[in-house]
């Protein structure tokens, strides 16, 4: 099968779950320490809330709610979505700083052997993600 052809799901259940599976491997191939376990659980379920969502979107898009009647469910949901990226925020600046820490002991004895390795991604590539989160707090704004 192609993979840019559109695939068709049997019903919002198996997109769910074909959804889950997906967070899952990328949870699995990003996340794999314990210590990050609380960022991949807050990130799963910021997904989640965007899988309501579109969810929602959907049943408004096929008659099944009125507009007027998901507008509380939307903003429920949005209140929500912004709660979560705030923890998430919170969670990733917590696993900089201890990284931070450790990799201040490590230029220490990087020093002492004259050999310093940087892997690609790591931190670096965090802080370039939590910078783009955090644009602007846009998660912190009252609406």
């Amino acid at each position: 099968m192609d993979a840019n052809a559109p695939h068709e799901f049997r019903d919002v259940f198996a997109l769910a779950e074909s959804h889950s599976a997906v967070l899952d491997d990328i949870l699995s191939a990003c996340l794999l320490r314990s210590s990050q376990r609380a960022a991949g659980d807050v990130l799963r379920s910021a997904m989640e809330l965007v899988l309501e969502f579109c969810v929602l979107v959907g049943d408004i898009n096929d008659g099944q709610v009125e507009e007027r009647k998901a507008a509380s469910s939307l903003e429920t949901l949005y209140t929500t979505f912004r709660k979560r990226i705030a923890a998430l925020v919170k969670v990733l600046e917590l696993l900089l700083e201890k990284d931070t820490k450790a990799s201040q002991m490590s230029d220490l004895w990087a020093m002492e052997t004259e050999e310093r390795r940087v892997p690609p991604g790591g931190a670096e590539a965090l802080r370039l993600l939590l910078a783009r989160l955090d644009l602007g707090n846009w998660w912190k704004m009252v609406v």
